[in-house]
């Protein structure tokens, strides 16, 4: 494991989108549940050296609870962890040290959607032989679109039952999401939509949003959007950590530094089968709490990500792309993946 090179300030390939259509919602958002949270403080033996972050003093938040989100009755409740599951039963498929940006595994994203205040650029993804660094800046005065330009890279390839990890150091200044998710590429079919995701995503230096979207036509945009948060003991702003999660039929783990903080129950991963394309993105949210407001003082900003593994459930998928599956990719043994 690489260390955290604080020299080095931090999803330079320019890759044409092939899907070019701006206004498509490929990506979820943060959202701010409001209030402090006295609990939570930093552990210093975690922060590394914090001298080289821009802006360690976000709100941490309350510790959201999924009742309080829309109506969840439909689709069942984020629970606490509790059996271990199918926890385990995984093979290694890929790893990604983004040495470089492989174009053949990495589609480079140049559209925007309705809670990001920015526009996606390719040339704000990055690596620099040692990370993949997406950037959040200012535009240049006169230029079209929004205000400012951010990042988000995404698998060609799709997966289906898995575990998924990356070891990221979040963006830092409030209202900057970094996000790791998945989500089945509807947009790929005109005629179809259906919301389905899983999403792992910060814009706090101390709590992670653990959400998941499905398709809901009874209410606006079509899907049904449930996040819970969680309080952790580290300033995620200022080092490296592992997140992920584990998704196979019955259960859906959200992990960090290996340890289930999350689960949703069998009802809800019944539900989220469908085949997805793994994403990772750093962008101004929208989503923030009443009478908060995104600083643009905070940028230029840059979420840092040293390495993704992708896993196979050794299990039954539901149908779909095969788990993990990446043609062009070749684990650290040499051997090609898939």
């Amino acid at each position: 494991m690489r260390r955290f090179l604080g020299h080095r300030a931090l999803f330079a390939l320019l890759l044409p989108l092939s899907l070019g259509c701006a206004p498509q919602d490929l990506s979820i958002g943060w959202e701010d549940l409001g209030g402090s949270d006295a609990t939570v403080r930093n552990d210093a033996s975690n922060i590394g050296d914090a001298s080289h972050t821009s802006d360690a003093s976000g709100d941490a938040g309350n510790i959201g609870d999924v009742s309080n989100v829309g109506d969840a009755s439909n689709i069942g409740d984020v629970s606490n962890i509790g059996d271990a599951g199918d926890a385990g039963r995984f093979a290694l498929v890929w790893r990604d040290d983004f040495k470089t940006l492989d174009p053949g595994r990495w589609e480079l994203a140049e559209h925007t959607f309705e809670e990001n205040y920015a526009d996606f650029s390719a040339a704000n993804a990055v690596t620099d032989g040692e990370f993949l660094r997406l950037g959040v800046r200012v535009k240049p005065a006169g230029s079209s679109g929004k205000p400012y330009t951010a990042a988000e890279v995404r698998t060609w390839a799709e997966v289906t039952c898995g575990k998924f990890l990356v070891r990221a150091r979040i963006a830092p200044g409030f209202g900057i999401a970094s996000t790791f998710f998945g989500f089945y590429d509807f947009f790929q079919n005109p005629s179809a939509q259906d919301w389905n995701e899983i999403v792992m995503e910060s814009s706090a230096p101390s709590r992670i949003d653990y959400i998941y979207t499905l398709e809901n036509p009874s209410l606006p945009g079509g899907k049904e959007r449930v996040p819970s948060s969680g309080a952790v003991r580290f300033d995620a702003t200022a080092d490296f950590h592992v997140y992920g999660f584990e998704w196979t039929p019955s259960e859906v783990r959200f992990l960090v530094d290996g340890i289930a903080e999350q689960s949703l129950p069998a009802p809800i991963a019944a539900r989220l089968n469908l085949p997805k394309r793994v994403v990772m993105s750093a962008y101004p949210s929208t989503r923030l709490a009443p009478n908060r407001t995104f600083d643009p003082a905070v940028l230029p900003a840059e979420a840092w990500f040293d390495w993704i593994e992708v896993y196979r459930y050794l299990g039954s998928c539901p149908s779909g792309a095969e788990g993990g599956t990446d043609a062009s990719a070749v684990t650290d043994a040499g051997e090609a993946g898939g």
